[in-house]
């Protein structure tokens, strides 16, 4: 019984100086853009980033700086839904690239229909003019604003050459 106590009170100590030790950092990666919600008026200001390894086409830039006076400030609003697309455009990429990634932003009028397109962030540069072509033709459901329709954005993740994703 006796020998008992050390044993254990060692394994208290041993785990309690254990638990007291801060844990490794990890590592930060930027939100992917489609977890931001562009209808936010605060987005216009934020600069975008992408996630390590990716080739940031935006270069640090915020939506207000990349789409200007095109894209007017967004309303204060108690109830927001920003610019989704309904259906996209096909991205011509021959299949010998391989798989690739690319995050767009498409400037969206209230009528739904895309006034600009601009790839944010993407694994190649070749998947740039491919992507933004596509965007332009898909079609999309305008942002609203406390429910009227407003010029928004749509942000867009485009994974090329990859096999469909079960539901």
């Amino acid at each position: 019984m006796i020998r008992a106590i050390p044993f254990s009170l060692g394994l208290v100590l041993s785990t309690a100086a254990f638990a007291q030790q801060p844990a490794p950092p990890k590592p930060v990666a930027a939100p992917a853009a489609p977890q931001r919600d562009a209808t936010d008026p605060r987005m216009r200001d934020v600069p975008m980033r992408c996630r390590p390894g990716q080739v940031d086409v935006a270069a640090g830039r915020t939506l207000g700086q990349l789409f200007g006076a095109e894209w007017p400030a967004q309303p204060q609003a108690a109830r927001r839904t920003p610019a989704q697309p309904v259906s996209l455009g096909r991205v011509d990429w021959p299949a010998q690239n391989g798989q690739g990634v690319a995050t767009s932003a498409v400037l969206v009028d209230a009528q739904g229909k895309p006034l600009r397109a601009k790839v944010l962030c993407a694994s190649t540069q070749a998947l740039v003019a491919p992507v933004e072509a596509a965007a332009m033709k898909g079609s999309y459901r305008a942002a609203t604003f406390d429910g009227a329709a407003g010029t928004g954005v749509a942000l867009v993740t485009w994974r090329v050459g990859e096999p469909p994703r079960k539901p």
